[in-house]
């Protein structure tokens, strides 16, 4: 998506872009999202492992693939008036993710539909605490550092 889509379906610069920042920003939502449901489903008696978890998230995106792949190649013939085309084709892509997540996980833990929608929201819930007790504990390590170093230097500055 981000070297195939034609310029004017696009806010980001290909030059500018990372790979390996694109990477970190695919896995680590899919990785938090098989660790919260692993999580949440222990809690509420689900019968999956998390081996299953990582493999039915993983095929749920397996649809993407191709709707990305649909989309860049549309994004050549379209023109910018018809914009629309482009948002409904995403707001397909993420409802047919978000279906296919719901079914693998009501499949992998033996769940009710509405009892895999409340587990789903739940993991949801568990990946915003997740980030942000990592963004606590990095802020933490931050400033226990900066303190270190500061001794350090004042150590040294004084013992001289």
């Amino acid at each position: 998506r981000l070297y195939a889509t034609q310029y004017h379906f696009t806010t980001w610069d290909p030059a500018n872009v990372s790979l390996w920042t694109e990477l970190v920003r695919l896995v680590l939502p899919w990785f938090s999202w098989c660790v919260t449901n692993y999580l949440v489903s222990v809690l509420f008696e689900g019968e999956g492992r998390f081996g299953q978890i990582v493999s039915f998230s993983a095929f749920a995106l397996a649809p993407t693939i191709a709707m990305v792949t649909l989309m860049a190649l549309l994004s050549r013939l379209l023109s910018l008036g018809e914009a629309g085309t482009m948002t409904a084709l995403t707001a397909l892509e993420w409802a047919w993710l978000v279906l296919l997540m719901l079914l693998g996980n009501s499949t992998i833990h033996n769940y009710s539909l509405r009892k895999s929608i409340a587990i789903g929201a739940l993991s949801v819930v568990g990946i915003v605490l997740l980030w942000g007790v990592a963004v606590l504990l990095l802020g933490l390590v931050g400033t226990l550092g900066n303190f270190a170093f500061t001794l350090v230097r004042e150590v040294v500055t004084r013992a001289v």
